[in-house]
């Protein structure tokens, strides 16, 4: 659960995951360890991997995130294109207004009436919706315990209130990581798009990387498309074990 009274600083998060992958290291020191980061944990995954040394073979992103503003401007400009394409004119002028304003979002209202028309407009309306696909199969897992159920409002206000608005204004300083890198978008993803995520991949410094689009998948990769996402992860555990062998 996210706390909610202590100051909630990105940097204490990092050092608590660097605790978490040295302990798991500790653990099974001859096996390879990959850090796999979504979404919001993405973030701070690259935040952890930039400014820890760590026993880390690969960092896998999916959803990925950086740098919040810019995420939100590239949503915005999905939403508009797609308003155009359709030909809805007016919703178009009247969304463009809202979100070139400076004092866009008013109120929370205002946010919830713009993120409910962003989902209505783009998301697939041939398969289940993002909450259905991604959300309650989350919530029905054993990971999702009964406490979390019914502390989920609270703490997700909390994390888009604290967690997001805590990123840095700037990335620059967390894209050079010692390790090889991966990041598998979603192709329906509309939480974090494609193209955004391009947009930091291409700023990555590493060893290797490598970016793939995931097939029939959105935010949250394992649950739309498990076969892919498993897939994905047995090809790099083959080719970091070759590799280890070969050295």
């Amino acid at each position: 659960r996210i706390p909610t009274t202590l100051p909630l600083r990105i940097e204490d998060l990092a050092n608590q995951l660097r605790g978490v992958i040295l302990y798991v290291k500790s653990l099974f020191p001859a096996a390879p360890l990959f850090v796999v980061g979504e979404s919001f944990g993405s973030a701070l995954s690259l935040i952890t991997l930039s400014t820890h040394s760590l026993p880390v073979d690969a960092y896998i992103g999916y959803g990925q995130v950086a740098e919040r503003r810019p995420l939100e401007i590239q949503k915005g400009m999905l939403f508009l294109e797609e308003l155009m394409k359709r030909g809805k004119t007016k919703d178009f002028e009247f969304w463009k207004k809202k979100l070139t304003s400076p004092s866009f979002p008013s109120s929370k209202a205002e946010t919830n009436r713009y993120l409910a028309a962003y989902y209505d407009l783009l998301e697939k309306k041939d398969i289940p919706s993002f909450y259905d696909r991604e959300i309650l199969p989350y919530q029905n897992s054993h990971e999702f315990s009964k406490k979390a159920k019914r502390n989920q409002g609270r703490d997700n206000a909390v994390g888009r209130n604290v967690l997001l608005h805590s990123l840095p204004d700037s990335f620059a300083p967390y894209l050079r990581l010692p390790m090889p890198v991966h990041f598998l978008a979603g192709e329906w993803d509309i939480v974090v798009p494609p193209s955004y995520q391009k947009s930091v991949y291409d700023r990555i410094e590493a060893p290797s990387k490598t970016m793939t689009i995931a097939k029939e998948a959105g935010h949250v990769v394992p649950f739309d498309n498990p076969k892919v996402f498993e897939d994905f992860l047995m090809n790099l555990v083959i080719g970091c074990r070759e590799t280890k062998k070969l050295s």
